[in-house]
Protein backbone atom coordinates (compact mmCIF):
# COMPACT_ATOMS: atom_id res chain seq x y z
CA UNK A 1 0.00 0.00 0.00
CA UNK A 2 2.77 2.23 0.61
CA UNK A 3 4.62 2.12 -2.65
CA UNK A 4 0.89 2.70 -4.00
CA UNK A 5 -0.24 5.71 -1.66
CA UNK A 6 3.56 7.09 -2.61
CA UNK A 7 2.94 6.82 -5.94
CA UNK A 8 5.81 4.99 -6.61
CA UNK A 9 4.31 1.85 -8.75
CA UNK A 10 3.67 1.34 -12.55
CA UNK A 11 2.86 -0.92 -14.98
CA UNK A 12 4.36 -1.11 -18.32
CA UNK A 13 1.17 -1.58 -20.74
CA UNK A 14 2.32 -3.91 -23.59
CA UNK A 15 0.27 -3.36 -27.14
CA UNK A 16 -2.91 -5.03 -28.30
CA UNK A 17 -1.99 -4.74 -32.12
CA UNK A 18 0.92 -4.27 -34.34
CA UNK A 19 0.24 -2.68 -37.62
CA UNK A 20 1.97 -1.73 -40.84
CA UNK A 21 2.43 -1.37 -44.17
CA UNK A 22 5.18 -1.04 -46.73
CA UNK A 23 6.75 2.07 -45.23
CA UNK A 24 5.93 2.32 -41.54
CA UNK A 25 5.26 -0.17 -38.70
CA UNK A 26 3.61 1.18 -35.39
CA UNK A 27 2.05 -0.57 -32.21
CA UNK A 28 -1.64 0.43 -30.64
CA UNK A 29 -2.15 0.02 -27.24
CA UNK A 30 -6.06 0.36 -26.80
CA UNK A 31 -8.98 -0.59 -29.02
CA UNK A 32 -10.23 2.96 -28.87
CA UNK A 33 -7.04 3.73 -31.00
CA UNK A 34 -6.91 0.93 -33.27
CA UNK A 35 -10.81 1.87 -33.99
CA UNK A 36 -9.68 5.81 -34.42
CA UNK A 37 -6.85 4.50 -37.48
CA UNK A 38 -10.13 2.44 -38.87
CA UNK A 39 -12.59 5.74 -38.41
CA UNK A 40 -9.74 8.04 -39.79
CA UNK A 41 -8.36 6.32 -42.64
CA UNK A 42 -11.57 4.50 -43.70
CA UNK A 43 -13.58 8.05 -43.86
CA UNK A 44 -10.94 10.14 -45.37
CA UNK A 45 -11.43 9.40 -49.02
CA UNK A 46 -14.82 8.32 -48.56
CA UNK A 47 -18.16 10.11 -48.82
CA UNK A 48 -21.81 8.36 -47.81
CA UNK A 49 -24.92 8.77 -49.25
CA UNK A 50 -28.24 7.18 -48.37
CA UNK A 51 -30.58 6.17 -50.73
CA UNK A 52 -34.08 7.06 -51.00
CA UNK A 53 -36.38 6.54 -54.18
CA UNK A 54 -33.63 6.76 -56.76
CA UNK A 55 -32.13 10.21 -54.94
CA UNK A 56 -29.00 10.42 -52.76
CA UNK A 57 -29.64 11.97 -49.67
CA UNK A 58 -25.67 13.64 -48.70
CA UNK A 59 -24.68 12.27 -45.34
CA UNK A 60 -22.31 15.45 -43.84
CA UNK A 61 -18.96 13.81 -43.60
CA UNK A 62 -18.89 14.37 -39.49
CA UNK A 63 -22.51 12.64 -39.07
CA UNK A 64 -20.80 10.00 -41.54
CA UNK A 65 -17.33 9.95 -39.22
CA UNK A 66 -20.00 9.65 -36.24
CA UNK A 67 -21.78 6.50 -37.83
CA UNK A 68 -18.85 4.59 -38.21
CA UNK A 69 -17.90 4.92 -34.93
CA UNK A 70 -21.37 3.85 -33.66
CA UNK A 71 -21.15 1.18 -35.80
CA UNK A 72 -18.17 -0.23 -34.57
CA UNK A 73 -19.01 -0.21 -30.85
CA UNK A 74 -22.79 -1.90 -32.24
CA UNK A 75 -20.47 -4.54 -33.28
CA UNK A 76 -19.04 -5.42 -30.15
CA UNK A 77 -22.48 -5.73 -28.23
CA UNK A 78 -23.85 -7.59 -31.37
CA UNK A 79 -21.31 -10.67 -30.08
CA UNK A 80 -22.53 -10.45 -26.20
CA UNK A 81 -26.09 -10.80 -27.39
CA UNK A 82 -25.26 -14.24 -29.56
CA UNK A 83 -23.41 -15.05 -26.95
CA UNK A 84 -26.97 -14.79 -25.05
CA UNK A 85 -28.55 -16.85 -28.02
CA UNK A 86 -30.49 -13.47 -29.01
CA UNK A 87 -30.34 -13.53 -32.69
CA UNK A 88 -30.00 -9.81 -34.04
CA UNK A 89 -32.58 -10.56 -36.58
CA UNK A 90 -35.12 -10.59 -33.51
CA UNK A 91 -33.58 -8.33 -31.47
CA UNK A 92 -33.31 -5.61 -34.32
CA UNK A 93 -36.95 -6.75 -35.03
CA UNK A 94 -38.26 -5.85 -30.88
CA UNK A 95 -37.16 -2.63 -31.44
CA UNK A 96 -40.01 0.20 -31.76
CA UNK A 97 -38.29 3.32 -32.73
CA UNK A 98 -41.00 5.26 -32.65
CA UNK A 99 -41.39 4.85 -29.20
CA UNK A 100 -38.11 4.80 -28.52
CA UNK A 101 -38.30 1.02 -26.79
CA UNK A 102 -35.61 -1.19 -26.65
CA UNK A 103 -35.92 -4.65 -25.73
CA UNK A 104 -34.71 -4.86 -21.46
CA UNK A 105 -35.31 -8.80 -21.16
CA UNK A 106 -35.80 -11.84 -23.07
CA UNK A 107 -38.25 -14.05 -21.57
CA UNK A 108 -39.46 -17.36 -22.29
CA UNK A 109 -43.15 -18.73 -21.63
CA UNK A 110 -44.01 -22.01 -22.64
CA UNK A 111 -41.15 -22.30 -25.27
CA UNK A 112 -42.40 -18.81 -26.70
CA UNK A 113 -39.72 -16.34 -27.01
CA UNK A 114 -41.45 -12.93 -25.65
CA UNK A 115 -39.23 -9.17 -25.06
CA UNK A 116 -40.24 -7.49 -22.10
CA UNK A 117 -39.21 -3.35 -22.14
CA UNK A 118 -39.40 -2.48 -18.77
CA UNK A 119 -39.35 -4.16 -14.83
CA UNK A 120 -43.35 -3.06 -15.14
CA UNK A 121 -43.67 -5.22 -18.36
CA UNK A 122 -41.67 -7.84 -16.70
CA UNK A 123 -43.79 -8.53 -13.84
CA UNK A 124 -46.99 -9.46 -15.52
CA UNK A 125 -45.30 -12.75 -16.71
CA UNK A 126 -43.88 -13.49 -13.02
CA UNK A 127 -47.54 -15.52 -12.52
CA UNK A 128 -46.32 -18.10 -15.68
CA UNK A 129 -43.08 -18.64 -13.78
CA UNK A 130 -40.73 -17.65 -17.30
CA UNK A 131 -37.15 -18.05 -18.03
CA UNK A 132 -36.16 -14.67 -17.76
CA UNK A 133 -32.70 -13.55 -19.14
CA UNK A 134 -31.78 -9.24 -18.62
CA UNK A 135 -30.13 -7.60 -21.73
CA UNK A 136 -27.27 -5.61 -20.31
CA UNK A 137 -26.23 -4.65 -23.82
CA UNK A 138 -29.78 -2.91 -24.64
CA UNK A 139 -28.66 0.47 -22.30
CA UNK A 140 -25.96 1.24 -25.11
CA UNK A 141 -27.51 0.25 -28.09
CA UNK A 142 -30.27 2.18 -27.10
CA UNK A 143 -27.60 5.48 -26.91
CA UNK A 144 -26.58 4.29 -30.59
CA UNK A 145 -30.16 3.89 -31.75
CA UNK A 146 -30.84 7.90 -31.10
CA UNK A 147 -27.31 9.20 -31.82
CA UNK A 148 -27.81 7.34 -35.52
CA UNK A 149 -31.66 8.51 -35.84
CA UNK A 150 -30.46 12.30 -35.30
CA UNK A 151 -28.61 11.51 -38.97
CA UNK A 152 -32.00 10.43 -40.39
CA UNK A 153 -30.65 6.74 -40.13
CA UNK A 154 -32.28 3.38 -38.53
CA UNK A 155 -30.38 1.00 -36.76
CA UNK A 156 -32.41 -1.54 -38.36
CA UNK A 157 -30.62 -0.45 -41.36
CA UNK A 158 -27.98 -2.70 -39.85
CA UNK A 159 -29.04 -6.17 -41.90
CA UNK A 160 -29.34 -6.71 -45.43
CA UNK A 161 -32.43 -5.66 -47.56
CA UNK A 162 -33.79 -6.44 -50.87
CA UNK A 163 -33.26 -2.61 -52.18
CA UNK A 164 -29.84 -0.86 -51.81
CA UNK A 165 -29.70 1.71 -49.17
CA UNK A 166 -26.62 3.02 -49.22
CA UNK A 167 -24.10 4.36 -51.51
CA UNK A 168 -20.36 4.69 -50.71
CA UNK A 169 -18.04 7.44 -52.97
CA UNK A 170 -14.63 7.34 -53.36
CA UNK A 171 -13.02 10.70 -53.56
CA UNK A 172 -10.13 9.97 -55.07
CA UNK A 173 -10.63 7.03 -57.69
CA UNK A 174 -14.38 8.61 -58.81
CA UNK A 175 -15.65 4.75 -57.69
CA UNK A 176 -18.99 3.86 -55.80
CA UNK A 177 -20.19 1.23 -54.19
CA UNK A 178 -23.72 0.64 -53.27
CA UNK A 179 -24.54 -1.19 -49.94
CA UNK A 180 -28.02 -3.08 -48.94
CA UNK A 181 -27.05 -2.79 -45.00
CA UNK A 182 -25.21 -0.44 -42.63
CA UNK A 183 -23.14 -3.84 -41.88
CA UNK A 184 -21.73 -3.57 -45.42
CA UNK A 185 -21.43 -0.39 -45.27
CA UNK A 186 -18.67 -1.16 -42.15
CA UNK A 187 -17.06 -3.85 -44.03
CA UNK A 188 -16.16 -0.99 -46.99
CA UNK A 189 -14.84 1.46 -45.00
CA UNK A 190 -12.93 -1.18 -42.78
CA UNK A 191 -11.30 -2.94 -46.13
CA UNK A 192 -10.64 0.87 -47.27
CA UNK A 193 -8.58 1.46 -44.14
CA UNK A 194 -6.75 -1.58 -43.77
CA UNK A 195 -5.71 -1.71 -47.41
CA UNK A 196 -2.12 -3.07 -47.58
CA UNK A 197 -1.90 -3.30 -44.39
CA UNK A 198 -0.72 -5.52 -42.09
CA UNK A 199 -2.49 -6.26 -38.66
CA UNK A 200 -1.48 -8.26 -35.91
CA UNK A 201 -3.39 -8.52 -32.75
CA UNK A 202 -1.67 -9.85 -29.57
CA UNK A 203 -3.35 -12.16 -26.96
CA UNK A 204 -0.32 -12.39 -24.83
CA UNK A 205 3.31 -11.38 -24.39
CA UNK A 206 4.01 -14.68 -25.51
CA UNK A 207 3.13 -13.88 -28.78
CA UNK A 208 6.46 -11.84 -28.99
CA UNK A 209 9.48 -12.13 -29.97
CA UNK A 210 12.12 -10.69 -27.44
CA UNK A 211 13.07 -7.47 -30.40
CA UNK A 212 9.33 -6.66 -30.10
CA UNK A 213 8.79 -7.22 -26.43
CA UNK A 214 11.35 -4.22 -25.99
CA UNK A 215 10.72 -1.78 -28.48
CA UNK A 216 6.80 -1.77 -27.46
CA UNK A 217 6.89 -2.47 -23.66
CA UNK A 218 10.33 -2.45 -22.04
CA UNK A 219 12.20 0.14 -23.98
CA UNK A 220 12.20 3.46 -21.28
CA UNK A 221 12.58 5.50 -24.27
CA UNK A 222 9.32 4.14 -26.05
CA UNK A 223 7.37 2.39 -23.22
CA UNK A 224 3.94 3.69 -21.74
CA UNK A 225 3.58 3.24 -18.33
CA UNK A 226 0.45 3.18 -16.34
CA UNK A 227 0.25 5.08 -12.89
CA UNK A 228 -1.45 2.55 -9.87
CA UNK A 229 -3.39 4.93 -7.82
CA UNK A 230 -5.89 3.77 -5.06
CA UNK A 231 -8.62 6.43 -3.56
CA UNK A 232 -10.31 4.11 -1.71
CA UNK A 233 -7.96 1.50 0.52
CA UNK A 234 -11.45 0.03 1.78
CA UNK A 235 -13.36 -0.32 -1.17
CA UNK A 236 -10.76 -1.51 -2.81
CA UNK A 237 -10.52 -4.48 -0.35
CA UNK A 238 -13.66 -5.07 -0.76
CA UNK A 239 -14.47 -5.44 -4.30
CA UNK A 240 -11.21 -7.34 -3.88
CA UNK A 241 -12.77 -10.02 -1.74
CA UNK A 242 -16.05 -9.73 -3.89
CA UNK A 243 -14.09 -11.02 -6.53
CA UNK A 244 -11.09 -12.88 -5.56
CA UNK A 245 -12.73 -14.54 -2.57
CA UNK A 246 -14.01 -18.42 -1.92
CA UNK A 247 -17.73 -17.55 -2.08
CA UNK A 248 -18.97 -17.11 -5.77
CA UNK A 249 -22.47 -16.21 -4.63
CA UNK A 250 -21.12 -12.31 -4.11
CA UNK A 251 -19.25 -12.50 -7.00
CA UNK A 252 -22.15 -13.50 -9.37
CA UNK A 253 -24.35 -10.46 -8.22
CA UNK A 254 -21.76 -8.03 -8.29
CA UNK A 255 -21.18 -9.29 -12.10
CA UNK A 256 -24.65 -9.21 -12.78
CA UNK A 257 -25.33 -5.75 -11.01
CA UNK A 258 -22.26 -4.32 -13.35
CA UNK A 259 -22.45 -5.85 -16.09
CA UNK A 260 -24.25 -2.96 -18.04
CA UNK A 261 -21.69 -0.56 -17.25
CA UNK A 262 -18.64 -2.40 -18.80
CA UNK A 263 -17.35 -0.02 -21.86
CA UNK A 264 -14.00 -2.01 -22.98
CA UNK A 265 -14.72 -5.80 -22.97
CA UNK A 266 -12.27 -8.10 -24.59
CA UNK A 267 -13.64 -11.40 -25.32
Amino acid sequence: PQLIQKRHMYIAQPPLYRIGGRNFEEYIHTEREMNEIILKLGTQSMKLFKLQKKKKEDIAQKKFEKLIECLIEFEKLILGLEKKGIAIQEYLDAINEKKKKYPLYRIVVNNKIIFAYDDEELTTYQDEEPSVLEIFESYRIKEIGEELKSAGISLKDYLPSKEDKFLLGHQTTDTEITCKSLKEVLGVVRNEATKGMHIQRYKGLGEMNPSQLWESTMDPQRRTLIEVTLEDAVEADRIFTILMGEHAAPRKDFIQANAHKVKNLDI
